[in-house]
């Protein structure tokens, strides 16, 4: 397949190239529907050919960068798994750090990986996300957001087993601050605790004036998975002996 394209070069411009690729398709059967490609450019070089170079600057490389398919099928994807998991749960408008705080730990406590991942999508702060995009996290905060899921309902010990409904929990205005708090909230055992720093953050103006939502700008979520925490939450015969406000 002949094909041209323009391909972005970082801190100096796009290149426009004429090239050959080489296409593989493959079906089970001659008369079957087409499974799958694979694609590779030639690495021969009387196969390419450079037809064109714009220079642009750092910011405006940016912008093309959100034009290209890899972002573009990225955030369609990501459009789409936020609207199904924006189905599964509604996130309300929080007022204060305490509201999204007993939010947050009743869907870790009784909810699932699917709920807490659409709330968590809805209620972190711009700079979790790519660049220019609301529904493609970061890849390490992807990562993070991945082993916190693992951590709280798929590990040996789960949230719901290391904290109670009703926690003992701290909430702590941040220096100068009318709109950052600090948050801690203490697990059933010793040593297990989970932290989250909320702000009213700007997404968006209106007339020059900015909106802004109270989100999360970071939070590290912990349960433990020690043998002697496990034994030590599990030797209890009821709940109410260490929950006692459950």
């Amino acid at each position: 397949m002949k094909l041209k394209f323009d391909h972005i070069i970082r801190a100096k411009g796009i290149e426009t190239v004429e090239t050959i690729w080489k296409v593989r398709l493959y079906r089970d059967a001659p008369k079957a529907v087409w499974k799958n490609l694979f694609a590779v450019r030639s690495d021969e070089a009387a196969d390419s050919k450079i037809v064109g170079m714009k220079n642009y600057t750092v910011q405006q490389m940016n912008d093309f960068e959100k034009q290209t398919l890899a972002f573009t099928m990225a955030e369609q994807k990501g459009n789409e798994g936020v609207a199904k998991l924006a189905a599964v749960i509604t996130v309300p408008e929080f007022t204060n750090a305490e509201e999204m705080l007993k939010f947050l730990h009743n869907i870790l406590r009784n909810g699932n990986a699917e709920k807490f991942r659409a709330v968590m999508l809805q209620v972190l702060a711009p700079g979790f996300f790519v660049e220019g995009s609301n529904v493609q996290l970061k890849p390490t905060e992807e990562r993070n957001l991945d082993d916190v899921i693992t951590a709280a309902y798929n590990n040996k010990a789960t949230y719901k087993q290391m904290y109670c409904q009703v926690p003992v929990y701290k909430v702590e205005k941040w220096g100068n601050s009318n709109s950052r708090y600090d948050v801690n909230i203490k697990a059933a055992i010793n040593n297990c605790e989970s932290r989250y720093t909320f702000d009213r953050v700007v997404v968006g103006y209106k007339e020059g004036a900015p909106l802004t939502k109270l989100k999360i700008i970071s939070y590290g979520i912990y349960v433990r998975q020690d043998a002697d925490a496990i034994l030590f939450i599990n030797s209890f015969s009821s709940r109410k002996k260490i929950c006692p406000n459950d």
